[in-house]
C-alpha cells in the first residue's frame, strides 16, 4: 500500500474504496452514492469523482447515465480472461524470480507461508486472509522477477481486480489448504533456483486456483437465482 502522509485525497478515496469492494464490504451492482462517500470520508465531490474514474479505468466500478456508478458485477467471462493472463505472466516472473531474487526475499516468502499455515491451523476449512502488496506472496514473486512490463500489468493496472476475483476460490472448503500445499511446492523451486519447475508449478497452482473460483462463482450464481 501507498505511504498515507505521501497520498493525495483522491488517493486515500481509491484505496478505501477498492478495499471495501476486494473484501466484498461493497458489494457487485451496488450503487455508490458520492453524497454517502462525502459524508463518510469528510470530503468534497471532486477527489470522489476522480477516485470513480480511476476505478472505472480499471474495471472496479461501472457509470451509467442518469444512474451514477455502482460496483462491478461478477463475470464468468472476466474470470476466465484474468486467470488465463495470470497463468501465463506469472508463470513467466515465478520462473524469472529464480533467477533475480535474493535470499533475503525468498526468506520473506518463507515467513509469508508460515504465517498462512499457523492461521490455517487454526481454521482448517478457512481460506487464507485477505492479502495485499507486501504480505502476497504472488504479488511479490511478480516484483521479484524485476520484469517491469510483468509487474505494471500484474501488480499495477489490474491488481485489484485480480484480487477481487482470486479471492472467489476462498468460499471453498479445503481451498486455504491445498493453496499452502501449492506455494510450498513453489517456494522450494525457488529455493532450490529451479526456473523451469517454478514456471510449471505457478501455472499449476493459479490453474486449479481458477477451477475453484469458477466453482465458487456457480455457487453464487445459483443462490442468486
Amino acid at each position: 500500500m501507498k505511504n498515507h502522509n505521501r497520498m493525495t485525497a483522491t488517493d486515500r478515496l481509491f484505496q478505501a474504496i477498492t478495499e471495501d469492494i476486494v473484501e466484498c464490504k461493497l458489494k457487485p451492482e451496488q450503487k455508490l452514492s458520492e453524497p454517502e462517500i462525502a459524508k463518510k470520508f469528510g470530503t468534497s465531490r471532486a477527489p470522489i469523482r476522480e477516485a470513480l474514474r480511476r476505478m472505472e479505468e480499471r474495471g472496479l466500478v461501472i457509470h451509467r447515465p442518469h444512474q451514477g456508478y455502482s460496483v462491478a458485477a461478477f463475470s464468468i467471462e472476466k474470470l476466465i480472461e484474468i486467470f488465463e493472463v495470470r497463468e501465463a505472466l506469472e508463470g513467466i516472473a515465478c520462473r524469472l524470480a529464480c533467477e533475480r531474487m535474493s535470499n533475503k526475499d525468498i526468506a520473506k516468502l518463507k515467513d509469508i507461508v508460515r504465517v498462512h499455515k499457523q492461521e490455517l491451523n487454526r481454521n482448517p476449512n478457512g481460506g487464507y486472509s485477505y492479502q495485499y502488496q507486501d504480505i502476497d506472496f504472488h504479488f511479490l514473486i511478480v516484483k521479484g522477477s524485476k520484469n517491469s512490463m510483468i509487474n505494471k500489468l500484474i501488480c499495477e493496472d489490474n491488481y485489484n481486480m485480480m484480487l477481487i476475483y482470486r479471492n472467489l476460490h476462498k468460499e471453498i472448503a479445503g481451498s486455504g489448504k491445498q493453496a499452502l500445499k501449492e506455494h510450498f511446492r513453489v517456494l522450494d523451486a525457488l529455493e532450490n533456483r529451479d526456473g523451469e519447475l517454478a514456471e510449471i508449478l505457478m501455472r499449476r497452482h493459479i490453474i486449479a486456483a481458477k477451477s475453484r473460483a469458477i466453482q465458487s462463482y456457480k455457487r453464487l450464481h445459483d443462490k442468486e437465482e
